[in-house]
């Protein structure tokens, strides 16, 4: 982790409010991490992958162009938003650092493939709902719907379904 990188993430660590046993998110530059709701987010102990991803995302939307005959690869704010989200739920923390893949039309996905399945949450922008989808590596979806970013149990449940089909 580069020393500015580190001095960001001490400065949102230190600006955390602890109630219980969860941590409730503050906006802090770009590790924004939800909107208004206050909901438990992934302490950095937990998952050491996020200040990479966040970093990863952040440079995605700065280079995000409008290619002609190809597709506009512009990240919205609010689909910023929905993918900071995802990757900062508790349900997330036992898992590794997610593909962060951009698609034409200013969406994105997380995609996580261990052994021969993958799990993947598409986000689209002016959406305020995220697909999933769940199955083995290069076959047909096993389970697929659509969750709310804010819906923790539901991710959860997903993220749960999900690794228990890998052992």
């Amino acid at each position: 982790m580069s020393a500015l990188a580190h001095a960001q993430w001490q400065q949102v660590w230190e600006a955390r409010r602890y109630k219980g046993n969860s941590t409730v998110p503050v906006e802090h530059g770009a590790f924004t991490s939800v909107g208004p709701e206050l909901t438990p987010v992934v302490p950095f102990e937990g998952a050491p992958w996020l200040v990479r991803a966040l970093e990863e995302l952040r440079a995605l939307k700065q280079q995000g162009v409008n290619i002609p005959s190809l597709g506009d690869f512009r990240i919205a704010e609010e689909t910023m938003d929905h993918v900071r989200q995802l990757l900062t739920v508790e349900a997330v923390q036992s898992m590794a650092k997610p593909q962060i893949v951009p698609f034409s039309g200013g969406g994105i996905s997380l995609v996580w493939n261990i052994k021969n399945k993958e799990l993947s949450f598409s986000v689209y922008p002016g959406d305020d709902e995220v697909t999933f989808m769940m199955g083995a590596t290069n076959e047909a979806a096993v389970d697929d719907g659509v969750v709310r970013p804010n819906e923790n149990r539901e991710l959860a449940t997903i993220v749960s379904k999900f690794l228990s089909s890998v052992t």
